[in-house]
């Protein structure tokens, strides 16, 4: 099973110079590690290089650089975008935790995705469209949380790939 997990403000951005916009979410931090621990996480070389501990402890780290496996000290395994392949992996479902390209590259394959939607702006660097991220899919589960009365966000969880002639149709009324 393919995975998106990910936090955004309320304009998309998801980065800023090679960190996160906000303030620590501890319930965003929980989630992510309840839900990405023992399983395999991939990530762009800029998200590799952001992570505070490397590699990301209990967990398969995969990177994806044109770069040599030398620049990753501690990840697992240091792919090509092209050569992505998870054979003897069973078991293990696989996250994709950054950057902007490399969920745009996965999220035709993602089965769900795990946002966090902070809903405040910061400044930004890096940003991903909503349009894009959440096409076809279906919410299936939205807890909004407060911390500390000062940041509102959204722990939300999406069903995607879902294959709408397989729906039950339900006809319009007059």
């Amino acid at each position: 099973m393919i995975n998106l997990i990910l936090a955004t403000d309320k304009n998309g951005g998801i980065g800023f110079k090679n960190g996160l916009p906000w303030p620590s979410l501890k319930k965003d931090m929980e989630k992510f590690k309840s839900l990405t621990s023992n399983n395999i996480c991939i990530m762009g070389s800029k998200t590799w290089n952001s992570l505070p501990k490397k590699p990301l402890p209990n967990r398969i780290n995969v990177v994806l650089s044109s770069h040599h496996p030398s620049n990753f000290f501690g990840a697992d395994m240091v792919l090509g975008q092209d050569t992505i392949k998870f054979e003897g992996y069973i078991n293990k479902d696989i996250f994709v935790i950054g950057g902007a390209n490399v969920y745009k590259q996965f999220r035709p394959y993602a089965d769900y995705i795990y946002l966090t939607f902070i809903q405040e702006e910061y400044m930004h660097d890096t940003s991903i469209s909503f349009g894009h991220l959440l096409d076809n899919c279906i919410i299936t589960e939205d807890k909004v949380i407060n911390q500390s009365n000062e940041i509102f966000y959204h722990l939300q969880e999406y069903t995607c790939r879902i294959d709408l002639h397989d729906q039950e149709m339900i006809p319009d009324t007059v």
